[in-house]
């Protein structure tokens, strides 16, 4: 198998695994936590450059092990570690962590083609450990986390379902999960 071919079924199997992340069934947990998150405020994040989180050799999509390294090697001692939520284009809430530093909130995790300003909610309700596998669990009020939460589960399950079949109809990966295509 040629190096393009083994990059294109690399990617479509990730994008396989973060649809699989969203595919679980709805709950009332899941509703009553998407209506607290909508209740909380939001803050503006600036997300550092590209070139600055390559400099530092974060890694994308390992948003809360690059916030606690930097919580961890803060020379000032002042950058915490927030965990919260990012709204994705089709209004579901994403789990992200990003630090905050005197007040200024910072994401320092790559992610391209995202804008380099976003909204993010704080939610001083999410519990963060650290597993013995070095995994992270994230729960809310008792309820766990996975990727996110859908204020519209059945909306995101119907996506998911096209989304699949682009990418077994052999579609461009990207052009499968552009997101501004599924409505």
């Amino acid at each position: 198998m040629g190096e393009a071919k083994k990059r294109d079924a690399a990617l479509r199997a990730e994008f396989s695994r973060v649809l699989d992340m969203w595919s679980f069934p709805p709950s009332e947990a899941e509703a009553r936590t998407v209506a607290e998150v909508e209740a909380l405020p939001a803050v503006t994040v600036e997300r550092e450059s590209a070139e600055r989180l390559e400099w530092a050799r974060m890694k994308p999509r390992l948003c809360h092990d690059n916030c606690a390294w930097y919580e961890r090697n803060d020379p000032t001692g002042t950058a915490k570690s927030v965990t919260g939520w990012m709204r994705e284009p089709t209004g579901n809430y994403v789990l992200h962590a990003v630090v905050n530093v005197g007040g200024e909130y910072r994401c320092i995790t790559p992610i391209p083609g995202e804008p380099s300003r976003f909204q993010f909610i704080p939610d001083p309700d999410i519990q963060t450990v650290r597993q013995d596998d070095n995994k992270y669990r994230h729960t809310r009020k008792g309820f766990e986390i996975g990727a996110g939460i859908r204020p519209d589960p059945a909306k995101t399950l119907r996506h998911i379902e096209v989304i699949r079949e682009r990418l077994a109809s052999g579609m461009d990966p990207y052009k499968a999960m552009d997101l501004r295509t599924l409505d």
